[in-house]
């Protein structure tokens, strides 16, 4: 889908309810997993990443799959047209004072041994 069409269809979910204004202010995102993007429709496959979420103040409170890129269009577009008194604030993501990071064999940077 081009950048134009997506950013005006997530604008129309946006204005008839089928997306939220507000933020999530917890999201999680993992590799997909056949989920359908809320926004473009499409699969999220496993080869691509998902960008999973609850917004603040939606109210069936279940949580919504994006691909990477809809999920970025979906919150500059909220900001962009969000109706007063809509919590539009993005998510804060404390830093962390420990990483644990999983690679499969062969994908570690540094070699097939996993040295980092």
């Amino acid at each position: 889908m081009e950048a134009e069409d997506l950013r005006l269809l997530i604008r129309s979910k946006l204005n008839d309810g089928r997306l939220p204004y507000n933020s999530m202010p917890r999201f999680w995102g993992g590799r997909g997993n056949g989920e359908h993007c809320a926004a473009c429709e499409a699969l999220i496959t496993k080869e691509q990443l998902v960008i999973e979420g609850i917004a603040s103040m939606h109210t069936d409170k279940k949580p919504t799959q994006f691909h990477v890129k809809c999920f970025y269009v979906w919150d500059a577009e909220r900001r962009a047209i969000a109706p007063p008194g809509y919590s539009i604030v993005a998510a804060v993501i404390a830093p962390s004072t420990s990483t644990r990071v999983s690679y499969a064999v062969g994908d570690a940077p540094g070699g097939r041994n996993g040295q980092v």
